[in-house]
Order: structure tokens, then sequence, then C-alpha cells
């Protein structure tokens, strides 16, 4: 959907978007600490290289988690769209 309205719509990614700020300053995720560690380095992924570019690695790394559950080996898997990206 996004490569056919790209001109059209504009995203804002928010990857923390189920998360849950605790009382003690810790943030609680649905899906425990492996979601919360692929929540902060989307977030780093977003901040550093932006949406546009982002997208094609968080679309990558959401679908190697469902293969890969450590988020370190999914996101190895997709770093060339941000290595390529980022250049």
């Amino acid at each position: 959907l996004y490569d056919q309205f790209r001109g059209k719509i504009d995203i804002e990614l928010v990857p923390w978007g189920n998360s849950r700020l605790l009382p003690n300053g810790q943030i609680s995720c649905n899906h425990g600490q492996s979601e919360c560690d692929a929540n902060r380095l989307m977030s780093c992924a977003i901040d550093i290289v932006k949406t546009k570019q982002a997208i094609p690695f968080i679309v990558c790394f959401e679908r190697q988690l469902t293969t890969y559950p450590q988020v370190e080996q999914a996101m190895h898997h997709c770093s060339t769209f941000i290595r390529n990206d980022y250049r």
C-alpha cells in the first residue's frame, strides 16, 4: 500500500504504540523484552534515516521476527536496507 500511495500520504511510524510507561520509569511492552528491543531498534532506524528510508527495513525486520525470534538475528538479516540508505 505504501508503494501505491507514497505520493499521496504521510506516514508516522510509532514503534512504541502499545507500550506502557510504568511508575518506576521502565517501559512495559505487550510481548516482553524482545518487543521492547525491537521497538528500540526501529525507533533508532526511523530517527537516523527517517521514515521514508526506514520503511523497507522495518517491513523486512517485522517479517524476519517471525523467522528469527532474536531481534539481533532479524536486524542483521535486514541491515542491508539501513547500510544502503544511510550511505
